[in-house]
């Protein structure tokens, strides 16, 4: 067996492909990707690993925050390895995914692998390119509740349906997978907390999938969703009891709690050319900005939590207002001090504004349109532990100390601000990153 370096006409794979694959899963991951291209007894005697003796593992979880995936790139013969890339992938929240899904993806790199190098390692765009993260989505969601192919067909819907428009106004629409319609009619004592509807022409959307958009239009993805089974055939909707929003409910709220059970998939379009897909697990695979990323809620939440000490309320009321500003595009920078004298903020901070005389409280539900408003201005947002905005507007001393790389000004305020605290960095792209004391670079979430 050989190192992967070794292979004839690797090096197409190093000019085209292997770039690609790895910003890929940087993005769809949140993480940084490290290919080991030398060979791997350097890099199983770095990690104390033996991966010949165990050439079928397909990953190892060397600590808290890495994670190795061992690619094999098959010969001829069945069953016969020519070569191993290990992968090893870092990040703060890596850890937090479920094992089933490096396994997926590790097969898949593997399959994927041995292709290009059967192409004479051309061809690396169309190998590793979107097709390999929509791929990779639809064989989490599918395995052992439905047929693969078809779960990619609704991944790409989706997709197409999120850069449409009516009557010139692109819209939301959602559509829920499940094996269990019955329930949804409150059979068998199941509840799931809606109003089931028979619509009186049936839609087979994968042997006849030319919908008219208004199809489409007529239900926005979060309080009504199309309902279909395993046959794939659209035959009723199912509206959810609507109740009043509060921000102690967002989250339930948003990843369909009590509606959603089992194998149940939902697929919306959440914004223009924003797609995301849920599951009861909790993990979301959203597409911002024509990426693919994983999202995981439960741990941003145990996160801060190891950071920064908040009440829970608090804890929530904050991913809710992050969570918002990215879903409307708003750049923002919203910093929770550790340290929260107003001698240490003015050693970061050069100017600052304080509005009303008693601080706003974020879980107050009577000041949400107007915390909205303030974290979507310009300036830094400081939030207390208490989870009050003591100032807002704030501008950050930028020469406080040297930054080095590629970052903007707003990214290079907010690393400044994680030093004492958490910062979070919210772009109009969508993308959130988050700056703490602990980390040399930003957690993207």
């Amino acid at each position: 067996m050989k190192n992967i370096c070794e292979l004839k006409h690797f090096a197409n794979f190093k000019a085209s492909g292997l770039s690609l694959l790895t910003e890929n899963l940087h993005t769809f991951l949140n993480c940084k990707v490290l290919m080991q291209l030398t060979p791997v007894k350097n890099f199983e005697k770095y990690f104390g690993l033996d991966i010949h003796t165990n050439i079928n593992r397909n990953c190892y979880k060397i600590s808290e925050k890495k994670i190795a995936l061992i690619i094999k790139i098959f010969g001829k013969e069945h069953g016969s390895i020519d070569a191993v890339v290990p992968i090893v992938l870092f990040g703060e929240n890596i850890t937090s995914i479920e094992n089933s899904l490096f396994e997926i993806l590790s097969n898949l790199l593997s399959k994927r692998m041995t292709e290009c190098k059967n192409n004479s390692f051309y061809g690396g765009l169309r190998f590793f390119g979107d097709d390999f993260i929509r791929e990779a989505i639809s064989k989490c969601l599918a395995p052992k509740q439905y047929d693969f192919s078809r779960i990619m067909f609704l991944v790409e819907l989706f997709e197409k349906l999120a850069s449409m428009t009516f009557e010139g106004d692109y819209f939301t629409t959602g559509l829920i997978l499940s094996k269990s319609l019955y329930e949804y009619g409150e059979k068998n004592g199941k509840d799931r907390k809606g109003k089931l509807r028979k619509i009186n022409k049936h839609y087979d959307i994968v042997r006849k999938p030319s919908i008219e958009k208004r199809f489409w239009y007529l239900i926005d993805g979060f309080s009504s969703f199309y309902l279909m089974d395993q046959t794939f055939v659209i035959k009723q909707t199912f509206t959810r009891n609507e109740k009043k929003s509060k921000l102690t409910d967002y989250f339930d709220s948003y990843f369909l709690d009590n509606t959603l059970m089992g194998g149940d998939i939902a697929f919306r379009v959440i914004g223009p050319n924003e797609v995301s897909i849920i599951t009861k697990k909790g993990y979301e695979f959203i597409k911002i900005e024509s990426k693919w990323r994983i999202r995981n809620f439960s741990w941003l939440n145990t996160y801060l939590e190891s950071n920064i000490k908040l009440d829970i309320e608090i804890t929530r009321a904050v991913i809710y207002y992050v969570t918002l500003c990215s879903q409307r595009h708003c750049s923002s920078i919203i910093w929770i001090p550790k340290n929260e004298t107003e001698s240490e903020i003015d050693k970061v901070i050069s100017a600052k504004n304080k509005i009303w005389k008693d601080d706003l409280n974020l879980v107050d539900e009577m000041n949400k349109s107007i915390i909205q408003r303030i974290m979507s201005s310009d300036g830094v947002t400081i939030i207390s532990k208490e989870g009050k905005i003591i100032y807002c507007g704030a501008i950050v001393k930028l020469d406080v100390k040297k930054e080095g790389g590629l970052m903007g000004t707003g990214e290079n305020a907010a690393k400044i601000l994680g030093q004492n605290g958490v910062a979070f960095k919210i772009s109009q792209d969508g993308n959130i990153k988050i700056f703490t004391n602990s980390l040399t670079d930003p957690t993207i979430y």
